[in-house]
């Protein structure tokens, strides 16, 4: 697989209704010719207190489960949150109540043939959430899948834009171009050198990190394991 395959979801909607701005990514921002990342989307929660605006992230959910269908639009059907209608996929979440989330099914054995196929990946998608309190910066995330010292997935530092949210934004944030391709396929990022997979666990790693200017305000990460088998 060597073209470069990214989902920009309807740059405009992203923009608007998930707190983005700029291109949702941008070609030159990930060598990776699997991955596409973007926001998938935001929901205000109400809070009794609201943490401090200026710094807060907090990390959620982390997880590899089943990559989502296609709907009429060739959007992915999920992730995506209940009374939402300014997601680009919201036709998909019509039916699901305020409050809730719909996201692939979360699992731990993945299959280490398919995983090292360049014809069919995985077939999983990496997702997390994450609550940003945060009013001003610049979004970055990244991930990593490593056995032992071994990088096998790597995608580098994606920049998705100037945040634009509120105190108590939850986001979403997913990736379904999964493949474990070893050194020279393009599985990791400019920069980082892949190896071979092999059987047994996998450790998922995510970042989410806000900038201000070329300072660091805010990081957090997540992480999952996964099983090669």
């Amino acid at each position: 697989m060597t073209k470069i395959r990214v989902i920009m979801f309807a740059a405009l909607a992203v923009i608007v209704a998930f707190g983005v701005t700029g291109q949702a990514l941008a070609q030159d921002s990930v060598a990776n010719p699997h991955i596409h990342v973007a926001t998938l989307g935001t929901v205000r929660v109400p809070h009794a207190n609201i943490p401090d605006a200026t710094t807060a992230l907090n990390q959620g959910i982390t997880a590899m489960g089943v990559a989502a269908p296609l709907d009429a639009s060739s959007l992915d059907e999920w992730p995506c949150f209940g009374d939402e209608p300014s997601q680009a996929n919201a036709a998909d979440c019509s039916s699901i109540a305020a409050g809730g989330i719909v996201l692939g099914i979360p699992v731990q054995n993945w299959s280490l043939a398919n995983c090292t196929n360049s014809s069919t990946g995985c077939g999983g998608q990496i997702y997390w959430t994450f609550e940003d309190d945060s009013t001003t910066g610049t979004l970055y995330v990244s991930i990593t899948v490593k056995q032992g010292s071994t990088i096998i997935f790597g995608t580098g530092s994606v920049k998705l834009g100037t945040i634009k949210g509120a105190p108590g934004t939850i986001e979403v944030i997913s990736d379904d171009g999964i493949a474990f391709l070893g050194a020279g396929s393009g599985s990791c990022a400019t920069g980082i050198t892949c190896g071979t997979a092999v059987s047994g666990p996998a450790t998922i790693t995510v970042a989410t990190t806000i900038y201000t200017s070329k300072t660091v305000k805010v990081s957090i990460a997540g992480s999952a394991v996964i099983n090669l088998e």
